[in-house]
């Protein structure tokens, strides 16, 4: 079954759920309350397992900020949070909890495919430029991706998790 829920209602339904294994796909970057959420994952001891899906510190931050005039997408309004590995590594060490996969994969090089295109095409100048933009980069995109992916430096990460020490 599938509810959909209001932020303000997760930190109750976190602590009350009575599933084995819970989500939070894009929501963590999010929340106001994450260190309620965590402290609630870890002392629901029915909760054995969760799955997160957050926006990392990455290389498309400066993207984002070299391309004022294109839409972010970590930057946008409304993330309260961006992630590192640092800070990952902190909240599984603090509330008990233990990675058991992580797909580490982004949309890094998209984003400047992107940003570049929008740049070129909104200039009178460059417009012209686009296209051959899209043409010459397009094969590129998916082998400079998994480089930033294998190096752990993309913009998500997705990671399936133990609550080890639930209390």
């Amino acid at each position: 079954m599938i509810t959909k829920i209001d932020l303000d209602d997760t930190a109750r339904l976190v602590r009350e759920a009575s599933a084995d294994v819970i989500s939070f796909i894009g929501v963590f970057e999010h929340l106001q309350n994450l260190r309620e959420i965590l402290r609630g994952i870890k002392h629901n001891r029915k909760v054995r397992y969760f799955y997160f899906c957050v926006p990392l510190f990455s290389s498309c931050i400066f993207n984002e900020m070299a391309f004022p005039n294109v839409m972010p997408r970590q930057l946008a309004k409304g993330h309260t949070h961006l992630f590192t590995k640092k800070s990952i590594d902190h909240f599984f060490t603090e509330f008990g909890f233990e990675a058991i996969s992580a797909w580490w994969f982004g949309t890094d090089i998209m984003d400047y495919y992107r940003s570049i295109f929008v740049s070129l095409h909104e200039n009178t100048e460059t417009e012209k430029m686009a296209d051959i933009w899209l043409t010459n980069f397009h094969e590129l995109v998916d082998d400079l991706q998994l480089v930033i992916d294998k190096n752990r430096e993309s913009s998500q990460v997705h990671i399936f998790a133990k609550c080890s020490d639930n209390d």
